[in-house]
């Protein structure tokens, strides 16, 4: 498959990416079901009308403005899971939301379309989907990209010694005006979140991604059990991250300033924005994508909900970057997380990458990484487009003996060009 040039007589970007891969598709058919659709030999087909109804039922009840006409159009795809190299789809409502507990999802659109093959397996460049889910209706959601962060404060007489019991990082350590990772691990040792924390007024702040929150906050409660501790949201506070080399610095305009004892990360807490809520809305979604590039590039993110449960400290430098105090007494994973270092070998380390194309690839992600000829396995940890600098930046976990033929290289990630970036601080495969 090759792409083609569309109406406006452009070439899409993905699919230039995906023609570069050169990947070999296999497609497994059932001779059951199999007919000319497959190959794009039958005419076709009028929208299912209950999956029209059902897909319209639900934009209503998204608050979704629904269009006055319905055009059926085609996506190109040439990832092979359509072996057509194209998806017919529809949009059916614009500009809505959906109301959780604590917050609200912005959707740009909704559409209904026919759905892919089902991937069974991508290893090197051999690609192999099953045809039995091709062609079905179904509903697709565009959600605003709200790159939030939520902050929580602990407080009371037992705030520092509660979370000291609980988190990576040595809380007692933490200095007045200073920052500092820490994960928060399950039994296991499997991060559930990476946060930020630093001291504030009456306790203690605790920064975790958004689609994190509750998860964090009802942990927390949980294993609160009689200390003395106080767990609120801080909705109205957010966070402003400001790497050393960016171009603006907004962390001087913030009520709190903190900083970091090694990293060049200065980060300031501030207060609502204010002025009508679509404004502030802008606002908060352009300062979390700096925040994000910023945490990205200094390799301390805020893993997202994709990644939670997937990394253990140790294989997103942790422990490099002063989130894991292995003097302190237990906290759940503490077991493992000690035994990796003193008992065995750190197998996974986690290297910067940055690309001039979107790749695509999603938090928890597995991807290979081609250097030379030769493939690594490789973890996507976390990603984020920098739109000032017209790259891609990528945090990926590696085989720790691969880290010297990675250095200050270019390669192919899933097929795509991309380059290492040094960290600020060292990477090895040992643990310091």
């Amino acid at each position: 498959m090759r792409p083609t040039l569309s109406e406006l007589g452009e070439y899409d970007g993905t699919a230039l990416m995906e023609f570069k891969t050169r990947k070999n598709i296999t497609y497994r058919l059932n001779n059951m079901s199999a007919c000319t659709y497959e190959v794009d030999d039958t005419p076709p087909f009028h929208i299912d009308p209950e999956a029209l109804e059902i897909a319209i039922e639900i934009s209503l009840l998204s608050k979704l403005n629904i269009v006055g006409e319905v055009h059926i159009t085609r996506k190109q795809y040439l990832d092979g899971s359509i072996p057509t190299g194209f998806q017919r789809t529809a949009i059916l409502g614009v500009e809505g939301e959906i109301q959780l507990k604590h917050k609200k999802v912005r959707l740009i659109q909704l559409s209904i379309e026919e759905d892919s093959c089902r991937e069974v397996s991508d290893v090197g460049h051999d690609r192999i989907y099953k045809t039995d889910r091709l062609g079905m209706p179904l509903i697709e959601t565009v959600t605003h990209p709200d790159m939030t962060t939520e902050i929580l404060e602990l407080s009371g007489p037992d705030a520092t010694a509660f979370l000291q019991s609980q988190l990576t990082a040595d809380i007692t350590a933490i200095e007045a005006g200073r920052w500092t990772w820490a994960g928060y691990c399950n039994p296991k040792g499997r991060l559930i979140a990476t946060l930020i924390l630093a001291h504030s007024e009456n306790g203690i702040l605790v920064a975790v991604d958004g689609s994190l929150s509750e998860t964090v906050k009802k942990r927390l409660t949980l294993y609160r059990m009689r200390a003395r501790v106080q767990i609120d949201s801080q909705p109205d506070s957010h966070l402003v991250i400001h790497l050393e080399d960016s171009h603006s610095n907004r962390v001087t305009s913030s009520r709190s300033v903190f900083t970091h004892a090694q990293l060049p990360l200065t980060i300031g807490l501030t207060s609502a924005i204010a002025g009508s809520p679509n404004r502030e809305a802008e606002d908060l979604l352009a300062q979390g994508i700096e925040n994000r590039i910023a945490l990205i590039r200094s390799g301390v993110p805020l893993i997202n909900a994709s990644a939670s449960e997937v990394f253990i400290p140790q294989s997103i430098n942790l422990d490099l970057a002063g989130g894991v105090s292995f003097q302190k007494g237990c906290y759940p994973g503490q077991e493992i997380v000690a035994r990796v270092r003193y008992l065995g070998k750190t197998k996974q380390r986690m290297i910067l990458l940055s690309s001039q194309a979107l790749s695509g690839l999603v938090a928890g992600a597995k991807t290979t990484l081609e250097i030379d000829s030769e493939q690594y396995s490789a973890e996507i940890v976390d990603s984020v487009w920098d739109s000032s600098r017209e790259r891609e930046w990528i945090l990926a976990s590696v085989p720790a003996k691969s880290l010297a033929e990675l250095k200050s290289r270019t390669g192919l990630l899933n097929g795509m060009k991309c380059s290492t970036d040094a960290l600020p601080y060292p990477v090895s495969s040992e643990s310091d």
